[in-house]
This record gives structure tokens, C-alpha cells and sequence, in this order.
């Protein structure tokens, strides 16, 4: 619109044909020319209530605090809308009595500025916001570096990630078509509540997988458990089906038997601070077989664990693929324990890929080494937790040369004592009469606060 507009204004071409070129509508062009349209993108009368820049603001706003993990909801957006509107004089139709924008004007924002989308936010921790920031992070990449150095012409065959996912007996159903307002859909799952089953996969900055090792809730192992799994994995089993220091012992075992490193030819294996995997005999494994064990710090394996990035999300969703399958071809049948293997089988065979392999050391900035891989806005909700500690510490406390000094008088063998406390760099003495002959013996404090010292 606003090409042709200008077209016509500087005479390059006539109505008819910017109308001809542009595929606008001839009385369109007509009321842009005559200078009808007072705000060009609006019909008629009507305009946004906030002018263009203030919603630009606005947009920008509502994209940093979504990246610093407190978000706004519509009713927010709606609200603040309100309050700009009223604090700049702003003429408008808003709801005075609920003190918030409508949601005609909801929708026109959302229209307007495209690069805001509703979504539903996953559910993050403080630690998690927390933990990770830069610091954290550059600080893992110099040890990294260092490690490289040590080890000298690394290849990528040589670099692993190592970590554990949980596979269940009841997955979540995918979305189905249902008749209008039927408000319950069901599809139906192999039971209420499912079992937990463990995977442990590992590959390398090449694109090699070892092959995964399955953890049952069981006490005894039975063969019929790996029955459809991929080719050599390693079955075993735990009471709660999680994995522990034995069990990773066991799988580092299968891990050397695979890999074959040694002292000669070192690999470097980075996995999380997962407390199964310190033991003193895992550490004595790695020093045997040439193995150097990098931890991640901790809250930052979302970003930087490579099987977390590119990996994981693709096996659970094609795990959960090979489920709904399952069930609508064995509509009678539950799943098992000895089906587990078999569908795992199936999602695995589809995720296990080269690519995915060397992009998610790529995308982490491990291999090849590159700490500026990690964007900014990923630090972004560190920086709202990082707040100055509002205590007071004795040594910013100064006590006065003229302290005020309280007096309490305590009678010795007293069970409870109650007392106003004094005030910030204000003194305590505290009298305790003796039962026997009321002699007092005597201490002092000075109270800072929070404590006495």
C-alpha cells in the first residue's frame, strides 16, 4: 500500500495502473491520494489507540520479561495497556472500571505486531534461573580449553556426552479430531499410572552413538526385557528403575568395552553432577582407560548438554509416536515391561542420527570450542535474580563512640526471657543473678540486626 501510495504521489504511475500492479483496489488508491485515509493501514475512522512507537514499546517490553521467565498474560498486556494510556493523557475507550484495554484492541496488538506469539511456558526454577549465567558458563568453557590443550589434536570421535532419560509405560495421546462441544475427549492409554524406565544413551561430536543401556524396575532381570532393542544394549535392572553409582559403574564398563580408550588415546566424557556418577570406582575406571570426566555446572544442562539440545525431544516424541501405534493396533494389549524395548527400539533407530550428533556439540560450543555460542538472552533471567544481599554484616556496622547501652537483668535458671531488643549498633548487657547470694555475673553484646555478636 505504501509503495503504490508513493507511486502515485511522485506521478510514476496513474490509479489504474498501481492498481493494475499492485492488486489494490482503484477507489483505495483513490482515497490515499485524495488524503480521506488519516491514518494509512486504518479504515475509515478508526485508529489504534496508542500510536505506533508506544506499541513498539510495548512489544519490547513484553519480549524481555518473557526472556527473563516472568511473562506477561493477556489480562497483564491488557492492564498495562490501560495505565500507559492513562499516565500519557491518552484519549481512549478502555475500560475504566476494570481499568484495562479490551480485547478488540488485544487483537489488533497481537495483528500489528507479529513477532508476539501466546504461548504456555514451561515450568523453570529458581536455580535454574539462577545458575545459569555467564560466569557459570565461561567458567566451564576455560576448564574446557584447558582440557583440549592438555590432551592435544582431539578429534571430535573423542569428545562424549553421556546422560539419563526416563521412558514410561503411559504416554500422553497426541491431539485428535472431535465433534464441537463435546467437552471431554479421551483416547485411549495402557493404564493410569505407568512405570519409569531408564535410559542411559550416549554419542560423540561425530555423530557415534554407543549403544544404550536400559534400566527396569525390577529385582530380577529376565532376557525377555531386551527382546526388540537395539542392537547390543545393555539390560539391567533397579528396584525404583533410576539409575545409581553401581549401575553407571556398569555402563562406563560397556562404555571402555565399546570405545576401547586408553591412556595412548584419551576421550573426554561430559555428563551432569548427577551424584550417581561420583564414585570412587568410576574415577578409578576413568583413570585406567585414559577417560577424562567434565562436569556441567549445575542448572545450565539445558543449554549446554548436547543430548538435552538435540536429542532427547526428538526420542520422546517419536517414542511417544511408536506407543499410539502400538495401541491402536493392539487395542486389547497393555504395555509392559517387555514391550518397552521394542518401542524404544523403534523411536531410537528414528532420532539416533549422524546430524544430530555433530550439531548439538556444534550448538553448545564444545566441539569444536567456541564459547560465544551460548545467545545472551539466555543468561537474561540470571540477571533478575541477581540481587545484592540486603543483610547486614558486622563490619558495615560501625558502633558508636556514645553507644547506647541497655541494661537486662536476669535471675540465673530462668526458662524464658522476654525483652525488647535494642536497637542497630545499640549494646546489650546482660546481668545473671546467682541464686545463692544474687551476685551478678555479667557479658555484653551488640545487636546488628539479624544477630548478636
Amino acid at each position: 500500500m505504501s509503495m503504490a501510495a508513493t507511486a502515485i504521489r511522485s506521478g510514476e504511475l496513474s490509479v489504474r495502473e498501481a492498481s493494475s500492479c499492485y492488486g489494490i483496489p482503484k477507489s483505495t488508491l483513490e482515497r490515499h491520494k485524495n488524503k480521506k485515509v488519516q491514518v494509512p493501514g486504518c479504515l475509515g475512522r478508526f485508529r489504534p489507540t496508542l500510536e505506533k512507537d508506544m506499541e513498539k514499546d510495548l512489544a519490547s517490553y513484553c519480549t524481555n520479561m518473557q526472556q527473563r521467565l516472568f511473562g506477561l498474560t493477556l489480562t497483564d498486556m491488557r492492564r498495562m495497556a490501560f495505565q500507559v494510556a492513562e499516565r500519557n493523557g491518552i484519549s481512549h475507550r478502555f475500560d475504566k472500571k476494570k481499568e484495562m484495554a479490551g480485547k478488540d484492541w488485544l487483537h489488533g496488538f497481537l495483528r500489528r505486531n507479529s513477532e508476539l506469539s501466546l504461548r504456555t511456558p514451561e515450568p523453570t526454577s529458581i536455580a535454574r534461573a539462577a545458575g545459569c549465567n555467564s560466569v557459570q558458563v565461561n567458567r566451564f568453557y576455560d576448564i574446557l580449553e584447558d582440557t583440549y590443550k592438555s590432551l592435544k589434536s582431539l578429534e571430535p570421535s573423542h569428545v562424549w556426552n553421556v546422560d539419563e532419560t526416563g521412558l514410561v509405560t503411559v504416554h500422553r495421546p497426541s491431539k485428535i479430531l472431535a465433534s464441537k462441544g463435546q467437552k471431554q475427549v479421551g483416547k485411549i492409554t495402557s493404564a493410569e499410572r505407568g512405570k519409569l524406565i531408564t535410559a542411559v544413551c550416549a554419542f560423540n561430536a561425530a555423530g557415534t552413538y554407543v549403544a544404550p543401556m536400559l534400566i527396569f524396575p525390577r529385582v530380577y532381570f529376565n532376557d525377555r526385557l531386551l527382546h526388540g532393542a537395539p542392537p547390543q544394549t545393555v539390560g539391567v535392572t533397579s528396584k525404583s528403575g533410576w539409575i545409581d553409582q553401581g549401575l553407571f559403574a556398569k555402563w562406563l564398563e560397556h562404555f571402555i568395552h565399546m570405545v576401547k580408550p586408553s591412556v595412548e588415546d584419551p576421550h573426554v566424557l561430559l555428563l551432569d553432577g548427577h551424584v550417581s556418577h561420583k564414585s570412587l570406582e568410576v574415577v578409578d575406571l576413568c583413570r585406567q582407560n585414559g577417560i577424562t570426566l567434565l562436569c556441567f555446572p549445575p542448572h545450565t544442562t539445558h543449554v549446554l548438554q548436547p543430548l538435552d539440545r538435540v536429542f532427547y525431544g526428538p526420542l520422546k516424541t517419536f517414542y511417544n509416536k511408536a506407543c499410539e501405534s502400538f495401541m491402536l493396533h493392539n487395542p486389547s494389549k497393555r504395555i509392559t515391561d517387555y514391550d518397552i524395548a521394542g518401542l524404544f527400539n523403534t523411536a531410537y533407530m528414528a532420532a539416533a542420527t549422524i546430524d544430530k550428533g555433530v550439531s548439538g556439540f556444534e550448538c553448545t560450543g564444545i566441539f569444536p570450542l567456541n564459547r560465544h555460542r551460548i545467545p545472551e538472552f539466555c543468561f537474561t533471567p540470571s540477571l533478575t535474580t541477581d540481587n545484592a544481599s540486603d543483610e547486614v554484616s558486622a563490619s558495615s556496622v560501625s558502633t558508636p563512640s556514645t553507644a547506647v547501652v541497655h541494661t537486662l537483668h536476669v535471675a540465673a535458671g530462668s526458662e524464658e526471657i522476654i525483652f525488647d531488643p535494642p536497637g542497630i549498633g545499640e549494646e546489650l548487657s546482660v546481668l545473671i543473678h546467682s541464686e545463692v547470694d544474687g551476685s551478678p555475673g555479667q557479658f555484653s553484646c551488640i545487636y546488628y540486626g539479624y544477630y548478636f555478636t
